[in-house]
């Protein structure tokens, strides 16, 4: 009885969202508490209907509450938190060797494909001050963050989390953007996934980086843009000297072919004196790579 209870659970929050079915918010609320009961006692979801907005909750053993907030229409990605928003902070940090990186909290990260805002979740649990720069071209995706951005800059006393609905690249136009927010697979580039197409901004990072930050800044950018890495850090080419460290997912993403950007981005960024000091598979290929230092 108790697995047959599991596996309808898990068809609700995971099969049903997936495939387009309609289950009431309520239940899925409702069913996504049950589930999660198996691997963590203070996660919760709630609902604020008027916004179609469900939001994630964590309380900390040191009472700090932490939330995420997930579009309706996002929903089947509630599944990333079964085990709770820390967790899958911690689980996304390791993928992009955070841990590893040597830094101070005068840096600035500027997170390319943010998606609903994990790498946010770790600075915030490790708790460092570190200013924070989105960029999150999907819509449902973008209106999570902004959400879940808010609730930290209010509760933290924060300015420095900063959310931008725009998608880098290496030309600064209007560009189409392929929305694929079922797979989570959105891109510029046509995608093989079954996709709806969304006018969006598309900016080079070089161009709009005094907009948020110091020219002296020193930076850690992280980058996954579902196979466009390289334009990416093309239109990042003019501030890579500010770059301290550059974490660049290199997975079989890329347009129709689905092909690797891996050898792209290693040979680039080794002509701009980086070198990839850690290598991380699976679940992803990323790679992160290191300013070499320059002999005078």
């Amino acid at each position: 009885m108790r697995s047959l209870l599991s596996r309808l659970y898990w068809y609700v929050l995971w099969q049903f969202p997936s495939r387009n079915f309609i289950i009431p918010t309520s239940l899925f609320c409702i069913c996504f508490n049950i589930y999660s009961r198996k691997y963590i006692k203070s996660s919760s979801v709630t609902i604020n209907s008027r916004h179609g907005i469900i939001c994630i909750s964590e309380l900390l053993s040191n009472g700090l509450k932490l939330k995420v907030f997930i579009h309706d229409k996002l929903r089947a990605r509630a599944a990333n938190y079964f085990k709770g928003i820390h967790h899958r902070a911690l689980e996304i940090a390791q993928i992009y060797g955070l841990d590893n990186l040597n830094y101070d909290e005068t840096a600035s990260f500027v997170d390319c494909g943010a998606n609903l805002g994990d790498l946010l979740q770790y600075f915030v649990v490790k708790s460092i001050p570190i200013t924070y720069l989105a960029f999150e071209p999907g819509p449902f995706e973008y209106i999570s963050l902004i959400n879940t951005a808010d609730y930290y800059s209010s509760l933290l006393h924060r300015d420095n989390i900063i959310i931008e609905n725009y998608a880098l690249g290496n030309r600064n136009k209007t560009s189409s953007l392929y929305y694929v927010p079922a797979e989570a697979d959105s891109s510029l580039l046509a995608t093989c996934h079954q996709h709806s197409t969304v006018a969006i901004e598309q900016v080079r990072l070089d161009s709009h980086f005094t907009k948020y930050l110091d020219c002296s800044d020193s930076l850690i950018l992280k980058v996954e843009a579902e196979g466009f890495e390289p334009e990416v850090l093309y239109g990042s080419r003019n501030i890579l000297s500010n770059c301290t460290y550059i974490l660049v997912d290199m997975g079989p993403e890329r347009g129709l072919t689905q092909q690797c950007t891996l050898s792209v981005v290693i040979n680039y960024l080794y002509f701009h004196h980086f070198r990839m000091t850690l290598f991380t598979f699976p679940p992803r290929i990323v790679g992160i790579f290191e300013k070499m230092r320059q002999d005078v």
